[in-house]
């Protein structure tokens, strides 16, 4: 099934500054990189960045702040056709534009980020009330330092289905990445929860299958919940007991591994969201989080849509 709709995520973006190191630095030692660039960064800003080059319609919600990144920021966005029509800008002296330094080994395709989000302000309710939810066909989540406000905004989504007729009802994603946030606030407000391996690891869990076996239970009734595992592959489980799983896609050489999670969501909403099976999704998924592994940046993955079945 396709939408004339757009996908909404709302989340972080940033700039990450990217220094690409012949291999990692030794502590308080010198050596000259092999490359630096600038790439808009943040989950949501990531994931949205590829759904927009897998065809999709896609806008991104995230607090913003008419710093001196603002320009570079809004210009990566149009560059790449994510809509930020409902972006709360804020002034300068109230906050900066969250950055990051990321130094990418050349050597193993490792990522080690420092990230800088001092005195960012989340996304807030108030926010996502200007929002039109007409315009949207699935509405995703990053879980952030805001899971209450979060949880506030799905609740307005789950009010806004029990008015409308089925086809123009809501999907809702959510995504539990980091450790010590108050995710059980919203890891049951999902249709999709994407947790990962970080966030299980943390709950105690060692693999994929037991991990979404696990978390599977503290999910809403009929949700799906979904766990990329890096070079694992990825698994899946359904409500009603189905698990799915899915080995990785090895590029060849790995490149550049950042954002490789946020690929692998943003294939997966694609894939559901014109009615691919789970299964399905979890294969393109992989495919396309693979893919990405064995190129900088995102811009080699456009038209891979081409790869669902």
């Amino acid at each position: 099934m396709t939408s004339d709709k757009r996908i909404l995520l709302v989340g972080l973006t940033c700039v990450d500054i990217i220094s690409v190191a012949k291999e990692f630095p030794k502590e308080d030692s010198d050596q000259r990189a092999l490359d630096c660039y600038w790439q808009r960064g943040g989950n949501a800003s990531n994931s949205a960045t590829v759904l927009s080059l897998l065809g999709a319609k896609v806008e991104c919600l995230s607090s913003l702040s008419n710093d001196p990144h603002y320009q570079f920021i809004e210009s990566s966005f149009k560059e790449y056709g994510v809509k930020t029509d409902h972006c709360p800008i804020h002034d300068s002296r109230e906050m900066k534009n969250p950055t990051s330094i990321i130094i990418l080994s050349d050597q193993s395709g490792s990522r080690t980020t420092l990230a800088n989000t001092k005195d960012h302000i989340e996304v807030s309710y108030k926010d996502f009330e200007a929002v039109d939810l007409h315009l949207y066909r699935w509405i995703h989540f990053e879980g952030r330092r805001n899971c209450d406000a979060i949880k506030k905004m799905i609740g307005r989504v789950r009010e806004f289905n029990t008015s409308v007729p089925e086809l123009d009802k809501i999907i809702v994603s959510v995504e539990l990445e980091k450790i010590n946030r108050a995710y059980d606030l919203i890891i049951d407000q999902g249709d999709y929860v994407f947790i990962s391996k970080d966030y299980a690891m943390e709950q105690g869990f060692t693999d994929k299958i037991s991990a979404v076996n696990g978390l599977i239970i503290r999910c809403q009734p009929g949700s799906i919940i979904i766990c990329p595992w890096g070079e694992l592959g990825a698994a899946a489980r359904s409500w009603s007991g189905e698990v799915y799983q899915c080995d990785a896609f090895s590029p060849g050489k790995i490149v550049d591994t950042l954002a490789a999670g946020d690929t692998f969501i943003a294939s997966s909403i694609l894939a559901l969201n014109r009615g691919r099976s789970i299964q399905e999704a979890l294969e393109f998924a992989c495919r396309v989080a693979g893919t990405k592994c064995g190129m900088v940046g995102f811009k080699g993955l456009e038209g891979l849509q081409k790869l669902l079945p």
